[in-house]
């Protein structure tokens, strides 16, 4: 058995059409709402055509920007641990019968 064998594939090289569609999604996910909708308009007629995606860009414009989410710390006395781990501390807490 040859020692530089090894058991993974070779990298898969991307097709020319592949790429030509990376380029174009790059390119389209740049463009703002607007100009997303100002684009579907020259390529397809005002208001003709990719209704799902004239009504996805319409309420991506329309919808409120996410809040960021803080993360929460831990309340004093409360213990982060695994659910085994919480049971045991658990019983060991409670007064015996």
């Amino acid at each position: 058995m040859n020692t530089n064998d090894t058991s993974t594939k070779p990298a898969r090289i991307p097709t020319v059409q592949e790429i030509e569609a990376n380029t174009r999604n790059a390119a389209w996910k740049k463009l703002t709402h607007s100009e997303q909708l100002a684009d579907l308009d020259r390529r397809l007629g005002k208001g003709l055509g990719a209704v799902k995606q004239r009504a996805r860009i319409a309420a991506a414009k329309n919808a409120p920007p996410e809040p960021k989410v803080k993360k929460t710390e831990v309340p004093a006395g409360k213990i982060h641990a695994k659910a085994k781990d919480r049971r045991a501390h658990e019983q060991t807490d409670r007064p015996s019968k």
